[in-house]
């Protein structure tokens, strides 16, 4: 072989490898560039992600529940930032923001609008990626007045505002430190008190006594009076091994006073004679579906059998009881609160109503949804409303009485396997024209003080904040 051919042949070899390169980065820079980027193990992503300065959290007074600060500086000189939470106690609504675990709350459901986004110019020029703030309905002081009221106790609280909506207070305990999430996150996965677990839009429990407010629309709706006489309302009921009583103590001889002292009785023998109409206000109410909260994920509990379907009376009697297989969530039983304080009507809640882009003033609104639909006539809630008023004045849930205050509530008891809990639902009416309505579940408890108090005081706290308290005495 000449030297030419060798020379050719070397060339022709080194020009295939550089065609090799050439390919090769082709496909790494382009077909596979977007696979390489998103791989979890790319450092490149990584050090971006910790240099997002996401957008502030604030509740509706502006006080900062949620910012990103900077603790460091990557190799490259980037920034490192973290996520740092002052009000720890704010955590059922916030969230968390983790590299390692992911997001939660506030911050998963607006987990684009606080991240934002780099353009094209920005990203080459390698600006910081720096995300929008977002404005929350909660009210810190009320979520920090009902948090010291449940203490210890497992369960969950919800303040509403109606008829907008807003989400005044969101509470669920047992909680945890979002500062130390990471630190935690195993134990708080594997605790069986479940602190991870939001027990408001997530927490499935028997609604038992909590039951009765829809059954007594269903009579109300049927024309039945409210002043109607009783026979035994106070004699317990059993079945399945469970004893079911009276939540007060008082002997009542009218429907009204019945419903006040929250004695399954009356309701029972109701429901049991028109399992149909019943069924139909357990659907109008809300009960057979997940509520609605913008942009949040809710549940309700698995699709209950039909009143109508039942064949055996013990079962039925089970179910309208509250003691079946229909299970509820605090938040939706909020909203059967909110129907009677919006003289029948239910709204849609919500969590954020402003967006406020890195650096401008102003909020931008979000667009809520507003809109109400009838439940129940007017002349039904103003009837019910009456009788909760009468629970709090001198029935099951008179431990909700606030000096000056004019409270409406309704307190009573589930069981769940061994162990009971209570139930308390009431509102205030403001004199702006407005209410706020609270909901409250109390894991463990089957007297209803507990939960008729906490209920009370949170009422109490968000007429305070508002400083539009209708102290009148009715």
């Amino acid at each position: 072989m000449n030297l030419g051919q060798s020379m050719r042949r070397f060339t022709m070899g080194l020009l295939l490898c550089f065609a090799i390169v050439i390919i090769s980065l082709a496909q790494w820079s382009g077909l596979e560039y977007s696979s390489l980027l998103a791989r979890a193990d790319n450092p490149r992503l990584i050090e971006a992600e910790r240099a997002i300065q996401r957008g502030l959290i604030v509740d509706r007074h502006g006080t900062i529940l949620a910012e990103s600060i900077e603790i460091g500086k990557s190799v490259s000189g980037k920034p490192i930032m973290g996520r740092d939470y002052p009000y720890p106690e704010a955590a059922s609504v916030v969230g968390y923001y983790s590299l390692r675990y992911g997001v939660g709350g506030v911050e998963a459901a607006f987990d684009d609008e606080l991240r934002g986004n780099l353009s094209f110019v920005q990203d080459w020029l390698h600006e910081q990626q720096i995300g929008s703030d977002v404005r929350l309905t909660i009210d810190l002081p009320l979520q920090q007045a009902i948090t010291a009221a449940l203490g210890r106790k497992p369960g969950a609280v919800v303040v509403l505002d109606a008829p907008s909506g807003a989400v005044r207070a969101l509470v669920s305990l047992p909680g945890y430190d979002p500062n130390q999430l990471d630190a935690t996150y195993d134990n708080l996965r594997l605790n069986p008190f479940a602190p991870l677990l939001n027990r408001v839009t997530q927490g499935i429990y028997q609604p038992g006594g909590a039951l009765q407010t829809i059954i007594l629309a269903s009579m109300l709706t049927a024309q039945t009076p409210i002043d109607q006489t009783v026979i035994d309302a106070d004699q317990p009921l059993e079945f399945n091994g469970l004893t079911l009583g009276c939540a007060g103590s008082v002997n009542p001889s009218t429907l009204i006073e019945a419903y006040a002292q929250a004695c399954p009785p009356p309701f029972v023998d109701a429901a049991m004679s028109a399992p149909g109409e019943v069924q139909e206000m357990f659907d109008t109410f809300g009960l057979l579906q997940a509520p609605t909260l913008v942009k949040f994920g809710t549940v309700t509990g698995r699709s209950p059998t039909p009143l109508t379907n039942f064949r055996d009376p013990a079962r039925l009697r089970a179910q309208i009881s509250g003691q079946g297989d229909l299970t509820v969530t605090p938040l939706q039983m909020a909203l059967v609160a909110v129907t009677i304080a919006n003289q029948g009507n239910t709204v849609t809640p919500y969590l954020v109503d402003g967006i406020r882009i890195h650096g401008a003033t102003d909020w931008q609104p979000i667009n809520t949804v507003t809109e109400q639909h009838a439940v129940i006539s007017t002349d039904v809630a103003a009837q019910i409303r009456e009788a909760m008023r009468r629970s709090v004045i001198d029935g099951a849930a008179k431990a909700a009485q606030q000096d000056s205050l004019t409270i409406y509530g309704h307190a009573s008891f589930a069981y769940t396997g061994v162990n009971a809990n209570s139930w308390f639902i009431g509102f205030i009416e403001l004199s702006d024209g407005s209410a706020a309505v609270v909901a409250v579940v109390i894991e463990g408890e089957k007297e209803t003080t507990l939960a008729s108090q906490i209920g009370g005081i949170a009422l109490r706290e968000a007429a305070s904040v508002s400083g539009t308290a209708d102290v009148s005495s009715k």
